[in-house]
């Protein structure tokens, strides 16, 4: 469909010759925006019934879900601006932005987008360390494990703080501008390129070199034994047991909980099965 501002732009004149009216009008504004709205619906139709699961039938939300909630809640408003940086012509070809839109309306876009930029990656912060607090919750007996998880979270905090500066100091003096070389005003800031700002946020997203047997690795640093209760990440043999009640004493699981009454029954049920184990053996030894 023709756009009204790009046969303004050319009747004004502000269009060179060698740039066509189809060329402008070329827009893949609706697919971006409906793939958006569909991630966007699909990752709150799974991080919200999460939360609720956990709030209302479980009953229990801990540090992990507060910070799903946290990154949640800062996600909604960065898809808000996606949409309308697109709406505003920011997802159009470079001379659209160049010799269709206004200077108000760019100066408002790189505003938008500056302010995106923070909240991208405050959301993607607070995404990465709610992982790491679930994790820290289920391997709470492991204490290697959660040495790893404590380093990488303050990894991840500390290469918060140069991302963040990168942005808010990406021109100086300090702007929420970015502007291009053909604005007014364009030679009073010293900025930096935008490859190096795209690189410094997506750095700590880069994933390592894959492995065969990861999934072994990681099993293997849990250090299981035989005796060792997978889905309870607990050691039933004698001496875990009492490890298990000394460490007990201390878990902030509530025995009215979901989570306290299953892993009280079953930790009852392997003890009644080890002692009716060794029952048996002493019988027979007398029987013999």
């Amino acid at each position: 469909m023709p756009d009204s501002d790009v046969a303004r732009a050319i009747a004004d004149g502000r269009v060179p010759k060698g740039i066509t009216a189809d060329y402008l009008n070329e827009s893949k504004d609706a697919p971006a925006i409906a793939g958006i709205v569909f991630v966007t619906v699909l990752t709150s139709l799974v991080v919200l019934g999460r939360l609720i699961s956990r709030a209302f039938l479980i009953r229990r939300f801990g540090l992990d879900d507060i910070l799903t909630l946290i990154s949640w809640i800062c996600f909604i408003p960065f898809v808000g601006m996606c949409i309308k940086l697109i709406n505003l012509g920011s997802g159009r070809h470079f001379e659209y932005i160049q010799y269709v839109l206004d200077m108000p309306t760019i100066e408002l876009t790189e505003v938008l987008d500056f302010a995106a930029h923070i909240i991208y990656t405050t959301t993607l912060l607070f995404c990465r360390i709610s992982g790491l607090a679930f994790y820290y919750r289920l391997c709470s007996i492991h204490d290697k494990l959660l040495l790893a998880i404590k380093i990488v979270m303050g990894i991840l905090i500390l290469g918060y703080l140069p991302q963040l500066f990168l942005l808010i100091f990406h021109c100086i003096p300090v702007t929420g501008l970015w502007p291009y070389d053909f604005q007014p005003g364009f030679d009073k800031y010293t900025c930096l390129q935008w490859g190096l700002v795209y690189s410094g946020n997506g750095m700590p997203t880069c994933p390592g070199p894959p492995t065969s047997n990861s999934r072994s690795h990681a099993l293997r640093s849990l250090n299981f034994r035989p005796e060792h209760d997978v889905l309870t990440s607990r050691d039933t043999s004698a001496e875990g047991i009492n490890t298990f009640r000394t460490k007990n004493q201390r878990d902030n699981q509530s025995e009215n909980s979901a989570d306290g009454i299953l892993v009280s029954v079953d930790f009852r049920i392997k003890e009644d099965s080890q002692r009716g184990q060794q029952s048996d053996g002493e019988s027979s030894w007398k029987s013999q």
